[in-house]
């Protein structure tokens, strides 16, 4: 799967995505995507049931930066939703980092990326955040 991946990502996108979803662990299989594209493999460790934490962390620092640090953030901001989203400790992380920045950052730039991408995730408790700024 990883090599059509590579000579086509557009058409093998989403069933990359789907994979990661449904395969026990996909830590090489994301690894392989992030090479090839970063953004897909943001949206792979939002489906992924287990994947390397290192390889975990190395990919969402990685958009973290971008996200406070590139002017167009929308598909970045979608991916870190997805993952932010997600209830277990990788995404409550993430959750987090969001809510911190809302709460703590006087870059109002960093504050609106925040937003955006508490705003993709459709969280109850991103409203919250949301509704105090």
């Amino acid at each position: 799967m990883i090599n059509k991946f590579k000579i086509d990502t557009v058409a093998w996108r989403e069933i990359v995505k789907l994979w990661c979803g449904l395969a026990t662990d996909t830590t090489n299989l994301i690894r392989e995507v992030y090479e090839k594209d970063p953004l897909a493999a943001l949206e792979c460790l939002a489906d992924a049931q287990v994947v390397d934490e290192t390889l975990a962390k190395k990919i969402i620092e990685h958009f973290k930066q971008e996200l406070l640090h590139q002017e167009d953030t929308e598909n970045i901001a979608k991916a870190l939703a997805a993952v932010a989203a997600d209830y277990r400790p990788r995404g409550s992380a993430l959750l987090q980092f969001l809510v911190d920045i809302m709460n703590e950052d006087d870059n109002s730039s960093h504050k609106q990326a925040a937003a955006k991408t508490l705003s993709y995730t459709n969280l109850p408790q991103a409203v919250d955040i949301l509704a105090k700024y």
